[in-house]
């Protein structure tokens, strides 16, 4: 019999003494809990953007599929307002405006011819030194020299801006922030990565959680930094917030940035801050 007691108090002391370590284990755990809802308000304001030219960039495409036959203009050039960048091929429409050209001289020597002749005409008629027949038919022949005048002229005039065209030209004074042609490669039609124009003064694109929206004000001062490495650039202002908030494509530096989150544009004005590289990741940052 107490054999029998023995066999069955061992496992009932086994699970007694276990039962004793786990709730001892649990009395010695630190309690957790759950984590402080952060204080937005006392957290210092950063929000992530990229430098841009003020105003925004001007990006410059050919219309047409061409090769590149000319670069009279370098990265980093200062232009003015209509000054070449890149010209590509045209020798057809050299040789196209070349025809049109020479048609509108025929035609206007010939509308001169039949102006003077009509003129006269209408002095004999006035004396009646001809009939009314045939001033009428010089009458008629002198308004369809001057629209055949007209249409070559038009004609020219279209030819000329086919062939100014393949001239790609600084749409407005500034920099030449890039310039990635090379002579003899194909320009595709549209493809506006290649050249892109835009003031010396320059701007950063902000894209602002809306969290952040309501703390923010144009006019607020901030510290501008690399965001890959921290350094400081200059200081800048909110120059405009956006009335509207939305999704993102820009990835930056920040690896706690989400893309399913909704984000308004604001645009930082810098203030004596020049030359920063177009597109560079920048960080605002304003201490509460």
């Amino acid at each position: 019999m107490s054999r029998t007691l023995r066999r069955a108090a061992v496992p009932a002391i086994v699970i007694a003494v276990l039962c004793f370590v786990v709730f001892a284990l649990l009395r010695s755990a630190p309690k957790r809990s759950a984590p402080p809802t952060p204080d937005l308000e006392a957290a210092p304001v950063r929000i992530y953007g990229t430098v841009e030219p003020a105003g925004g960039p001007v990006y410059v495409a050919a219309t047409v599929s061409r090769s590149v036959v000319s670069v009279p203009a370098r990265e980093g050039d200062t232009v003015a307002a209509g000054q070449p960048l890149v010209r590509l091929e045209s020798a057809v429409e050299s040789a196209q405006l070349a025809a049109a050209v020479a048609r509108a001289e025929a035609a206007e020597r010939a509308w001169a011819i039949r102006r003077d002749a009509f003129r006269r005409n209408a002095e004999l008629f006035a004396a009646r030194g001809i009939s009314e027949v045939e001033y009428s038919e010089s009458r008629l022949r002198a308004e369809l020299d001057s629209a055949t005048l007209t249409a070559a002229r038009a004609e020219a005039g279209l030819a000329r801006a086919r062939l100014d065209q393949l001239t790609l030209s600084a749409p407005a004074a500034g920099i030449v922030y890039k310039l990635d042609v090379r002579l003899g490669q194909t320009l595709a039609a549209g493809d506006d990565s290649r050249i892109v124009t835009g003031p010396r003064c320059q701007q950063v694109r902000l894209f602002a959680e809306s969290f952040w929206l309501g703390r923010l004000a144009v006019g607020d001062r901030y510290h501008v930094l690399d965001s890959e490495t921290g350094r400081e650039l200059g200081f800048g202002r909110i120059a405009s917030i956006s009335p509207y908030v939305g999704g993102r494509t820009v990835r930056t530096e920040d690896t706690g940035e989400r893309f399913d989150a909704e984000y308004g544009v604001v645009i930082l004005e810098l203030e004596g801050v020049t030359g920063l590289p177009l597109g560079l990741n920048v960080a605002a940052e304003v201490l509460p």
